[in-house]
């Protein structure tokens, strides 16, 4: 399922569509991110569940047509992958 979050440039504050926050996604969750991608898990779900739903979430994309072009993916700062793997740390 493709949604569009808001996220105010000034603030950082990401706005979910209702439907997200009656269906849990409220008060502070888990994200997770790499590269081009952040994963916002359900407070309630366990590990299975959230890999079941990030291997749907991969097909879903694949199937998706894009409206940007197929070039590198985007690795903003925080993210670029160092010669650790990615945690510099």
């Amino acid at each position: 399922m493709r949604i569009k979050i808001k996220i105010n440039p000034k603030t950082g504050v990401v706005y979910l569509p209702r439907e997200m926050v009656e269906d849990g996604f409220r008060g502070e969750v888990d994200a997770f991110g790499a590269g081009s991608v952040i994963v916002i898990t359900h407070p309630d779900a366990d590990v299975m569940a959230i890999k079941e739903s990030i291997t749907l979430v991969s097909r879903d994309i694949e199937l998706t047509p894009r409206s940007r072009s197929q070039g590198s993916a985007h690795l903003p700062k925080s993210q670029e992958i160092g010669q650790n793997g990615g945690d510099d740390s």
